[in-house]
This record gives structure tokens, C-alpha cells and sequence, in this order.
């Protein structure tokens, strides 16, 4: 499908061939006037008469040549750009190319002959076999190569049998889209595959590091090795001898739930989640007969502790 494209075939009308008629006018610049002899663009003597701006014939070869229409070609260079979708090797995807290129009528009577109208279908009819050639060699992971194979292609072959010439040639190309969703969602999940290697093996390095139970007990929870109910059993705040002893377990919870965030040790949901879960559990477990302690429960933000040692 075209993108961008233009018609070189100007204008068309007839021309009084005979001794006494005018010669043809001269073309401006940039155009050159075609002169034919019937609607088939080939002249008595078999080829068609060039009129530029700066070249005019002489009456004797205009009246040989018995020419009756005279047809204004632009030869001015434009830019071309189209669509085309070219099969992979295996068929069963397609890549989605889109070539962009400068075209000039290089050969006014080709152009002629070949009633080019339609610049942009012309080189898209011309090229495709030879782009359909090099894709069907070629995989969807191959597609920055298959690019500029195409780019040498057509650098190679700028002239055209239909008297077009193509120059600052380009090109995008891109895979199927379907291709490009399938390996979205193997990528998916291998990144899911390596998030939970990572997980666990932090969870490991952790429990290898810290020597305190409690300290492994936070990091087999964080890598979701055991539930908060487990965790709290394995806590168990309810052998507390006092309250500060009970405080300073809940507060060195706190600072390794920072630091289980701040190293990635399970997904922020996780870790927000287990840790409401074993605060709640811990919180239900001290004993209620601390004589003027006060239970604070605040957010995670690691800021202010869940609990606050009894004021002098």
C-alpha cells in the first residue's frame, strides 16, 4: 500500500504534425515533452521524441517521425514511500516492511510506455519478488539483518525498466506482532523464574548469615518458606520475662522487615502482607500483666515502632 507517491505523467494532448504547424513548446525546467504518434507511446520510427528545456529536435525529425500526441513528463525527484508484508521462512509469520526512497523519472519515454501513474505501486510491483526472495530466508529473530539486506537489495537495482530511478533508500521493518506478544510472555516468565531464584536464594544467604533464630525465622518467612503463624510460634513473645525484653524482640522484627525490603528479599505485597499478619500474632501474644506498658500500633514506614516502653 502506498504511502506517499505521485503521478510523472503530467499532461497529455494532441500535437498537428504537418509542414506548416509550430514547433512543440519547450518544457520548463524539470519536465520534458514526449512526442508519440498514437495512444500506444511508440512513434513511426519505433521511438518516441525527447523535447527538453534545453533541447529541441529539428521539423524535419518531428515530421519523419509523423508524431500526433506530445505527452509532458515530470521528471522532478519525490518521495515514495510504501507498505508490504513479506512471509517469513516458515510461513507462519510475517514481517511488516515499510520502504522509503527518492524517485525520478529517469527515462521520460519508459515511463511513457509503461503508463506509470502510480509511482509508489510501480517500485513496490518491480521490487517485490526480490524482497519476497530475501524474507522467506529469514526468521523473526533475524530482522535487523533482513533489514539491511533489503537496503543493499534496492541500492544495488536503482534503475528501473519502467525508466524510474531510486536513490536515498531506507527502510523499517518489523516482526509479526503476534511473534512480539510470544516472546513478551516467555520473557515474562523467565523474569518470573529468576525473581523467585533471587527470592530464595536472599532468603538462603540470609539464614546462612544470621546466626540469631529469630533472625532466620524472618528470613525463611520473607521467602515464604513458613506462614506467619509458623513464624510467631517459632517467636513466641509469650516466654517474655518482661516487657523491655518483649520490646526489644518487636523492635528487632521491625528493623529486619526493613531490611528485608530494602534488599528485595519477596515482593513489597508479600512482605506488607506476612508482616500485618505476624505482628498481630506477636502483638496477641504478650502477656497482659506488664504493669504500666502501653501498646502502639503505628505503620510500617519503619519510622515509629508497634510498641513503646512504659513512660518514666
Amino acid at each position: 500500500m502506498a504511502r506517499e507517491t505521485y503521478n510523472p505523467i503530467f499532461s497529455s494532448k494532441p500535437y498537428k504534425n504537418s509542414r506548416f504547424s509550430r514547433l512543440p513548446d519547450l518544457p520548463a525546467p524539470g519536465f520534458v515533452n514526449v512526442l508519440t504518434f498514437g495512444q500506444n507511446g511508440i512513434g513511426s520510427t519505433g521511438t518516441p521524441l525527447l523535447i527538453s528545456d534545453t533541447h529541441m529536435p529539428t521539423k524535419q525529425t518531428i515530421l519523419a517521425g509523423k508524431y500526433d500526441c506530445q505527452t509532458l513528463i515530470d521528471i522532478r525527484p519525490y518521495s515514495v514511500s510504501f507498505d508490504e508484508t513479506l512471509y517469513s521462512v516458515d510461513h507462519n509469520y510475517t514481517f511488516q516492511l515499510t520502504m522509503y526512497m527518492t524517485v525520478y523519472a529517469e527515462k521520460p519515454d519508459q515511463v511513457l510506455i509503461y503508463r506509470v501513474e502510480d509511482t509508489a505501486a510501480a517500485v513496490q510491483r518491480a521490487l517485490r519478488p526480490g524482497l519476497q526472495e530475501l524474507a522467506c530466508q529469514r526468521g523473526m529473530e533475524e530482522t535487523a539483518k533482513l533489514r539491511q539486506e533489503i537496503v543493499d537489495f534496492v541500492n544495488r537495482t536503482p534503475h528501473l525498466n519502467s525508466g524510474l530511478c531510486l536513490s536515498e533508500v531506507s527502510a523499517q521493518l518489523r516482526p509479526d506482532q503476534r511473534y512480539i506478544k510470544l516472546q513478551a510472555g516467555i520473557q515474562a516468565l523467565h523474569d518470573k523464574k529468576h525473581y523467585e531464584t533471587v527470592r530464595a536464594g536472599i532468603a538462603e544467604d540470609l539464614s546462612k548469615l544470621y546466626e540469631d533464630p529469630a533472625k532466620q525465622v524472618f528470613a525463611e518467612l520473607a521467602a515464604g518458606h513458613i506462614t506467619p503463624e509458623e513464624a510467631a510460634d517459632r517467636l513466641n513473645l509469650k516466654g517474655a520475662a518482661n516487657f523491655d525484653e518483649a520490646y526489644r524482640s518487636a523492635e528487632a522484627f521491625l528493623r529486619m522487615f526493613k531490611e528485608a525490603q530494602n534488599i528485595g528479599a519477596g515482593s513489597p505485597e508479600f512482605l506488607d502482607q506476612s508482616a500485618d499478619q505476624l505482628f498481630s500474632i506477636l502483638l496477641s501474644q504478650i502477656p497482659h500483666n506488664f504493669q504500666g506498658n502501653t501498646l502502639i500500633l503505628e505503620d510500617k514506614s519503619g519510622k515509629n515502632p508497634r510498641l513503646a516502653p512504659p513512660e518514666d
